[in-house]
């Protein structure tokens, strides 16, 4: 089961209209993870790219993904083939793809697997959710994330929203944020909220709860919804 680690109520982007919506950080079980991942549409990075790919990832499966920004400064950039390859280590200014563990950093889904996205020491990860299909609810499987006197900030929307902090080097955590309602797209940040250059995180197992019918058929049906409330008006 997971024990819950901390809560907070969040503003999100919705198709018509803001609503509540909640983000909850546990502590990572990976049975617990895919109980809850049941039947959402995840990427765990196992397929479809290369050890050591840089740079913005698009996945067509659960949107893209791109730093925050800097340029990394600590030993999960040294240990990196951009990082050791300069030494002031200036290269390292984009997301990684790691096949294993870098500076124990790596695979969290699937149990057995191997691949994983890494922030490679830059300030932290952006995805962009927005595949063309209505969802309820993210989950997000991180490791390693504010062990080094670093706060880690989740962002919905632009909204701060909750923060991990103090925990002990190779932790991993499951981020769970529920917007109670079908949206169409959410922009969710994990970010040291102090800048920090040298606390890299790894995520994996990005899950996107989508609901069973297209998005097509949601705008058809908010949309038949207005014009019942119009009609109802203009009757009243």
């Amino acid at each position: 089961m997971f024990k819950k680690f901390a809560m907070a109520a969040v503003t999100a982007a919705m198709p018509f209209a803001a609503h509540a919506a909640t983000v909850t950080v546990s502590e990572f079980e990976i049975g617990a993870y895919d109980t809850l991942t049941a039947g959402y549409v995840i990427e765990n990075f196992e397929t479809g790219y290369t050890n050591g790919q840089q740079g913005p990832i698009t996945s067509s499966l659960v949107g893209t993904f791109s730093s925050t920004g800097g340029t990394g400064s600590g030993t999960t950039c040294a240990a990196s083939p951009e990082g050791a390859a300069s030494a002031d280590k200036k290269t390292c200014n984009h997301l990684v793809v790691w096949d294993k563990d870098i500076n124990g950093q790596g695979n969290l889904v699937p149990d057995g697997g191997s691949w994983s996205l890494n922030s490679n020491d830059t300030t932290g990860i952006l995805w962009d959710v927005d595949i063309g299909k209505m969802f309820t609810s993210l989950v997000i499987a991180v490791q390693d994330a504010a062990d080094q006197n670093a706060t880690l900030e989740i962002k919905v929307d632009g909204n701060d929203e909750a923060s991990i902090t103090s925990l002990s080097s190779g932790a991993a955590r499951t981020i769970l944020i529920d917007f109670g309602v079908a949206v169409s797209s959410a922009k969710i940040k994990l970010v040291n909220a102090n800048g920090k250059t040298n606390d890299a995180i790894a995520i994996d197992g990005a899950a996107v709860g989508v609901v069973p019918l297209p998005a097509a058929a949601w705008l058809l049906i908010a949309g038949l919804g207005g014009l019942f409330a119009l009609r109802r008006r203009q009757t009243a």
